[in-house]
């Protein structure tokens, strides 16, 4: 009984200060004087330590272990969201992992101009680095377009047969 005694009184005040430090990691951003914005993207299929080193590399926490803890504690390992997400050094573990976990991710703002075609804004989107012209019809659920009619180079022009349509410029379109 005595050697019990012994034992609590050296790993009590240990884990104390040990919970006492997580409750401080969790709670305290450490880089309170700095306000730098930090953008992390989490690939699809990364996990928590992957997401975690993302993180701690780009300066957003400190240590790793207040994160790991919070995630697993709160039962979130398994809702990580995939996406770009911007973080500033003010923010505490708690804040960027419901960020995280929630989904909320950059919001990209796309201009799209009043008169384009479903092929002008495939052009466009794809050459902002938002998505490409093939995946852009794939969500919208129409075939790639597949004449120059459309506007897409080397592709055959087939309107034959249609009266209207012989002094249609090449490029244009009928929208």
């Amino acid at each position: 009984f005595l050697m019990i005694k012994k034992v609590l009184k050296i790993t009590f005040p240990v884990f104390l200060i040990l919970i006492l430090f997580l409750l401080f990691c969790l709670f305290n951003p450490f880089w309170q004087a700095e306000s730098e914005e930090i953008v992390i993207e989490v690939e699809k299929g990364d996990g928590l330590m992957e997401t975690v080193s993302k993180i701690k590399y780009k300066g957003a926490i400190k240590f790793s272990l207040p994160f790991v803890s919070y995630v697993m504690v709160t039962g979130n390992s398994d809702n990580l969201q995939a996406g770009k997400y911007r973080f500033n050094q003010r923010m505490n573990v708690v804040d960027i992992a419901s960020k995280i976990t929630s989904g909320k991710v950059v919001e990209k703002k796309i201009t799209i101009v009043e008169g384009w075609s479903l092929i002008d804004i495939a052009k466009h989107l794809e050459e902002i680095g938002f998505c490409t012209r093939e995946e852009l019809f794939l969500t919208a659920g129409l075939p790639e377009p597949k004449a120059d009619i459309l506007g897409f180079e080397g592709m055959s022009h087939n309107l034959t047969g249609y009266d209207i349509l012989k002094n249609l410029p090449k490029g244009s379109s009928l929208e």
